[in-house]
Protein backbone atom coordinates (compact mmCIF):
# COMPACT_ATOMS: atom_id res chain seq x y z
CA UNK A 1 0.00 0.00 0.00
CA UNK A 2 1.15 3.53 -0.70
CA UNK A 3 1.00 6.22 1.99
CA UNK A 4 -1.99 7.75 0.18
CA UNK A 5 -3.80 4.40 0.21
CA UNK A 6 -3.05 3.90 3.90
CA UNK A 7 -4.50 7.35 4.60
CA UNK A 8 -7.79 6.34 2.90
CA UNK A 9 -8.42 3.27 5.04
CA UNK A 10 -9.69 4.80 8.33
CA UNK A 11 -12.27 7.09 6.72
CA UNK A 12 -13.54 4.45 4.30
CA UNK A 13 -13.66 1.67 6.91
CA UNK A 14 -15.60 3.86 9.35
CA UNK A 15 -18.09 4.57 6.56
CA UNK A 16 -18.36 0.86 5.75
CA UNK A 17 -18.92 -0.03 9.41
CA UNK A 18 -21.71 2.56 9.60
CA UNK A 19 -23.28 1.05 6.46
CA UNK A 20 -23.05 -2.52 7.81
CA UNK A 21 -24.41 -1.85 11.30
CA UNK A 22 -27.77 -0.61 12.53
CA UNK A 23 -28.22 2.46 14.71
CA UNK A 24 -27.04 1.61 18.23
CA UNK A 25 -25.27 -1.56 17.11
CA UNK A 26 -21.70 -1.68 18.33
CA UNK A 27 -18.56 -3.59 17.59
CA UNK A 28 -15.75 -4.97 19.70
CA UNK A 29 -12.52 -3.12 18.92
CA UNK A 30 -9.43 -4.95 20.12
CA UNK A 31 -5.76 -4.02 20.04
CA UNK A 32 -3.78 -7.10 21.02
CA UNK A 33 -2.43 -6.73 24.60
CA UNK A 34 -3.68 -3.13 24.75
CA UNK A 35 -7.04 -1.41 24.52
CA UNK A 36 -10.29 -3.29 24.05
CA UNK A 37 -13.69 -1.63 24.08
CA UNK A 38 -17.11 -1.43 22.46
CA UNK A 39 -16.92 0.72 19.36
CA UNK A 40 -19.81 2.68 17.87
CA UNK A 41 -18.85 3.48 14.25
CA UNK A 42 -21.21 6.49 14.33
CA UNK A 43 -19.23 8.16 17.12
CA UNK A 44 -16.95 10.78 15.53
CA UNK A 45 -13.98 10.35 17.88
CA UNK A 46 -13.67 6.59 17.61
CA UNK A 47 -11.93 4.22 17.03
CA UNK A 48 -8.86 4.55 19.18
CA UNK A 49 -7.03 1.79 17.32
CA UNK A 50 -5.93 1.58 13.73
CA UNK A 51 -7.22 -0.32 10.75
CA UNK A 52 -3.77 -1.21 9.39
CA UNK A 53 -1.86 -3.62 11.65
CA UNK A 54 1.43 -1.97 12.60
CA UNK A 55 2.93 -4.47 15.04
CA UNK A 56 -0.19 -5.57 16.88
CA UNK A 57 -3.30 -7.47 15.91
CA UNK A 58 -6.30 -5.18 15.35
CA UNK A 59 -9.76 -6.72 15.43
CA UNK A 60 -13.14 -5.15 14.78
CA UNK A 61 -15.89 -7.67 15.44
CA UNK A 62 -19.62 -6.94 15.31
CA UNK A 63 -21.13 -7.46 18.78
CA UNK A 64 -23.08 -10.56 17.66
CA UNK A 65 -20.06 -11.87 15.70
CA UNK A 66 -21.95 -11.52 12.38
CA UNK A 67 -18.90 -9.96 10.69
CA UNK A 68 -15.37 -8.93 11.46
CA UNK A 69 -12.24 -7.20 10.24
CA UNK A 70 -9.06 -8.82 11.55
CA UNK A 71 -5.61 -7.35 10.99
CA UNK A 72 -2.51 -9.58 11.16
CA UNK A 73 0.69 -7.56 11.73
CA UNK A 74 3.60 -9.68 10.54
CA UNK A 75 1.72 -11.31 7.69
CA UNK A 76 0.61 -7.80 6.68
CA UNK A 77 -2.88 -9.08 5.95
CA UNK A 78 -6.43 -8.14 6.77
CA UNK A 79 -8.98 -10.92 7.03
CA UNK A 80 -12.66 -10.12 6.61
CA UNK A 81 -15.65 -12.34 7.30
CA UNK A 82 -19.40 -11.88 7.00
CA UNK A 83 -21.16 -11.53 3.64
CA UNK A 84 -22.36 -7.96 4.15
CA UNK A 85 -18.94 -6.64 5.18
CA UNK A 86 -17.17 -8.55 2.41
CA UNK A 87 -19.57 -7.09 -0.14
CA UNK A 88 -18.87 -3.52 1.01
CA UNK A 89 -15.10 -4.00 1.08
CA UNK A 90 -15.13 -5.60 -2.38
CA UNK A 91 -16.49 -2.29 -3.68
CA UNK A 92 -13.37 -0.41 -2.49
CA UNK A 93 -10.51 -2.85 -1.89
CA UNK A 94 -8.66 -1.85 -5.07
CA UNK A 95 -8.51 1.76 -3.80
CA UNK A 96 -6.49 0.38 -0.87
CA UNK A 97 -4.11 -1.51 -3.15
CA UNK A 98 -5.34 -4.81 -1.71
CA UNK A 99 -5.57 -8.16 -3.45
CA UNK A 100 -8.17 -10.79 -2.71
CA UNK A 101 -7.31 -14.29 -1.61
CA UNK A 102 -10.12 -16.79 -1.41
Amino acid sequence: MTDDQIDLVPEIMKKIFVETTNEGQRMYALDWHHEAYLYDPRHPEEPKIGFIPDGDYYFFIEENFAFGYLGHPWREEVWVYGARLIEKIEEVYEQFGWTKVK
